[in-house]
């Protein structure tokens, strides 16, 4: 399978995990944000931004109010590195979090192996044997911009 763009891929991983219940979902910024809204459409989760640097490998994210309880979904566009995964995961396992599961478009079977070591579930509709570039699964490579995905966000939170 091959998504036009981020938006398409958002939209049938939304029509595909429909029932499942959630109560939060965190958005790995920016490409990440339309999956999030995709998927709360017909949900009324709490949402939440993901800001990951990739030079340094920081990562803030507000988890005030979430209970550790919580069913967290982490929504991207897709697995390449796993880099942002992964901290994000490790990040949340520290924080006394257990219920998360990693939701995305695309994520290759060795990748996937290895984040659910952090994550109870990886969910994909796209599940190569091996990692690649996202741009072999997209016509047109996810270019969502910071301020688009901060302002999509802001029309999320609650």
């Amino acid at each position: 399978m091959k998504f036009k763009d981020v938006y398409e891929a958002a939209e049938k991983v939304a029509n595909e995990f429909t029932t499942e219940p959630v109560d939060v979902l965190l958005a790995l910024v920016p490409n990440g944000v339309p999956v999030a809204v995709a998927l709360n459409q017909n949900r009324d989760c709490l949402v939440r931004g993901v800001f990951f640097d990739r030079q340094t490998s920081t990562l803030n994210v507000d988890l005030s109010e979430i209970p550790t309880s919580a069913r967290i979904w982490v929504v991207d566009d897709g697995v390449e590195s796993g880099k942002a995964a992964t901290a994000t995961g490790q990040h949340l396992k520290q924080q006394g979090f257990e219920d998360i599961a990693l939701v995305v478009p695309v994520c290759a079977k060795d990748a996937a192996a290895q984040l659910r070591l952090l994550y109870k579930q990886v969910k994909a509709l796209e599940q190569p044997l091996m990692t690649r570039a996202l741009s072999w699964h997209y016509e047109q490579m996810p270019n969502v911009d910071i301020s688009t995905a901060t302002e999509m966000l802001k029309n999320l939170s609650r």
